[in-house]
């Protein structure tokens, strides 16, 4: 089965494209490790929010091509220990996001909601423990 996608950008020595065909995350997770273990491509980024790859490629145009329309996520055979390491960097980074977007919705939060003078009052309290040991 040949991968159907379209070029949404193109300069020398990348592309980057939108898969037409709507692949799961272990897909593009297979598709991923299978890309970037090809010796003509330098570098390879998969964005699955928005089915779109990106590729950096050392070959000329049409070789790039060739190698994206051969390449199938549900025939190519990847070890599983690069699958399994793709999966935690794929969930160690959505971790991350979580908690960022939790830190800086409850500094919003307390910024609109509690008036500044018992902002002040915490900060003070929360520093006292700190100046108490720099005193000692």
């Amino acid at each position: 089965m040949i991968m159907k996608f379209k070029i949404l950008h193109e300069i020398r020595g990348r592309l980057r494209i939108h898969i037409l065909t709507q692949y799961s995350q272990d897909d593009f997770d297979r598709l991923y490790c299978a890309l970037n273990a090809n010796r003509v491509i330098k570098r390879c980024k998969v964005y699955p929010a928005t089915n779109d790859l990106m590729i950096e490629y050392m070959c000329g145009r049409k070789e790039a091509l060739a190698l994206l329309c051969q390449t199938n996520p549900n025939t190519v055979t990847v070890p599983e220990h690069a699958l399994t390491s793709v999966a935690a960097a794929r969930e160690l980074k959505r971790q991350y996001i979580s908690r960022l977007v939790g830190k800086v919705a409850a500094r919003y939060f307390r910024r609109w909601f509690i008036p500044k003078y018992i902002r002040i009052a915490i900060l003070a309290v929360k520093a006292a423990r700190y100046i108490w040991k720099a005193l000692k």
